[in-house]
């Protein structure tokens, strides 16, 4: 009989991953579950590209902002679950660990084996939610429980069989890595044209972050100093700027980038704190820059030394 996977994601990052791990294991079927907190065009390619490799594919919009109405949404997952009515599987692969929608699945569903794989760069960092999980509170303890969560980052990441990782050097789970690549780019069709040169700044929702070098103006002329004219925003950026080209696109950064190459670009990729720039700063073929001020530096001294370590070149603005 054959073996029946399950992969979760949330993230397109996660279902870029997750269609890496349905190609390693190409003799095995695959069922995926995309759970996704934004309804926009990015997560609507990536939802719809993992159904042509697996053999049942579902999703879930969790709709919820706050915790009050996470509770209700994590309800109606429940309900949504039941619905559903999975098969038993052999392995189920996730990630975001932390993440209730996640801990609620694992706690609905029978398996026998727990494979995890990257939530992004936190991973790398001593001090991130995954390697230093925060407590939970006394109220949200009571109603994970009354959901039937049985499962807590502990619990997964003790089980965890194998941890499918992009990072040479991650902290998570280190004793159980597997080093995966998204994309290979030794081949000859990737060299790079000199004349056709592309600066792409690397966006985060800088609202979220309270400095003063991500506003407007400074942003502006930090831009302008390093003669950048395209910016590729964050998913979840809600603020638009007016001097800078936006590129528009459908992809992730990994997969805009990977289509760059393809067409011979060669490329320089600047950011502040976006730590999408570690998952392509290891190809040979790009440039990739981090930008900081003292205070940046203080105050995310471990994720500037993790991109120095990843071969970011640091530049003070």
């Amino acid at each position: 009989m054959n073996k029946i996977n399950l992969v979760v994601c949330i993230t397109p990052l996660q279902i870029l991953i997750a269609r890496k791990l349905t190609k390693i294991f190409p003799d095995q079927i695959f069922y995926s579950l995309c759970i996704y907190y934004d309804d926009n065009k990015k997560y609507k390619y990536y939802i719809d590209l993992i159904k042509g490799d697996v053999s049942h594919a579902s999703s879930y919009y969790a709709k919820s902002n706050n915790k009050i109405m996470r509770f209700f949404d994590l309800l109606a997952f429940s309900q949504f679950l039941n619905k559903n009515k999975f098969p038993d599987f052999s392995n189920v692969y996730i990630a975001s660990v932390d993440n209730p929608f996640v801990q609620l699945l694992i706690s609905s569903i029978i398996f026998k084996n727990i494979y995890t794989f990257d939530d992004g760069t936190a991973n790398l960092w001593k001090n991130s939610i995954y390697n230093v999980p925060l407590d939970k509170g006394f109220v949200q303890k009571i109603l994970l429980k009354l959901l039937g969560v049985k499962y807590d980052i502990h619990a997964l990441k003790e089980i965890s069989k194998a941890h499918y990782t992009l990072f040479e050097d991650t902290i998570f789970l280190r004793d159980k890595n597997v080093k995966i690549d998204l994309y290979d780019f030794k081949d000859d069709k990737y060299v790079v044209d000199e004349s056709k040169n592309i600066k792409i700044f690397l966006g985060q929702p800088f609202n979220d972050l309270k400095y003063d070098v991500f506003n407007e103006g400074d942003i502006k002329k930090v831009l302008n100093t390093l003669n950048v004219k395209n910016y590729f925003p964050h998913p979840r950026e809600r603020v638009v700027y007016n001097f800078i080209d936006y590129i528009d696109s459908s992809k992730i950064f990994e997969d805009y980038i990977f289509d760059l190459l393809a067409a011979h670009y060669s490329i320089e990729v600047y950011t502040f704190l976006s730590t999408a720039a570690l998952t392509v700063a290891n190809i040979e073929k790009l440039k990739v820059y981090a930008l900081y001020n003292d205070e940046l530096y203080q105050d995310f001294f471990e994720l500037y030394e993790i991109f120095r370590k990843n071969n970011i070149g640091l530049i003070k603005v």
